[in-house]
């Protein structure tokens, strides 16, 4: 997983001045680690992210942790120069990562009741996604378990070419889960797809003081879902031509030159399959 750099903090101060706002004061923080299978045809090719789910009053937000932190620390030097705020950052974020699939806001209920936008900086573009809110579940009855001393019902639905199967808590009344999934009675602890490429499960419920979930305005430019999927995919293929052609990416050695190739070619099997 590529670290934070130097030169993705500079891009990020320069267009961040007054565009984070306040939609929403949360008062739960629900941890989940995210395992997904990168490359759809290599089993072993498991990569992991801890994600953070803010639960408000009436908007969620769910991004990376590392994102997360990023855009606090952000907030607290928003005032400074670029480069003085780079330098204080930096080594803060230094070995932090954000992987591509999952560079991206989700925001349930914001700004329209019903709705979730998806927002994300892919390609040198600000692009956001809108749809609405998932519904079409199909609650398993006689199917209940124990997961982390919670006793859980069983759930499932088809979203963007994949069959997902959900576990939820009944006993935390909150219609919530990780990624766009939301709408059961109950938050959402357990979820994967029917060929466990995908995985999200809970680490940690964290009731807290409440604290502001942001949005970031920017100039986004509008696209479907399926090409916000696309836009991510394209991410690689870009990269990986910019390898292959030395286009300000040079690598040591071929070795080195065929590694970097092998791993964007890798990255292939976004949880969004259209």
């Amino acid at each position: 997983m590529k670290s934070i750099s130097f030169i993705f903090l500079l891009i990020t101060l320069n267009s961040f001045a007054q565009e984070f706002v306040s939609v929403d004061s949360a008062s739960i923080n629900c941890y989940y680690l995210y395992e997904f299978q990168q490359d759809s045809s290599d089993n072993n090719s498991i990569k992991s992210q801890e994600m953070i789910l803010q639960i408000g009053k009436h908007t969620s937000k769910f991004t990376s942790e590392s994102k997360q932190y990023l855009d606090s620390l952000l907030i607290v030097h928003e005032n400074e120069s670029a480069e003085v705020a780079v330098g204080k950052i930096l080594p803060m974020v230094m070995g932090a990562g954000i992987h591509a699939f999952c560079n991206y806001e989700i925001y349930k209920n914001y700004p329209l009741l019903g709705n979730i936008v998806t927002t994300g900086y892919i390609n040198n573009n600000y692009i956001k996604t809108s749809e609405e809110i998932l519904s079409d579940w199909e609650l398993i009855t006689g199917k209940d378990t124990i997961i982390s001393g919670l006793k859980c019902n069983k759930a499932q639905i088809n979203y963007a070419g994949r069959k997902f199967k959900a576990w939820f808590a009944p006993e935390i009344p909150i219609q919530e889960g990780p990624y766009k999934f939301s709408g059961l009675p109950g938050l959402i602890i357990d979820i994967s797809d029917a060929q466990k490429q995908h995985h999200f499960s809970l680490t940690q419920f964290q009731k807290i003081n409440e604290s502001s979930i942001y949005y970031s305005n920017k100039n986004y430019i509008d696209v479907s879902p399926p090409d916000f999927a696309k836009a991510i995919h394209l991410r690689s293929k870009i990269m990986y031509d910019k390898i292959l052609n030395e286009d300000g990416i040079v690598a040591k050695n071929d070795e080195s030159k065929a590694k970097m190739l092998a791993r964007q070619k890798a990255r292939n099997n976004f949880i969004e399959k259209y």
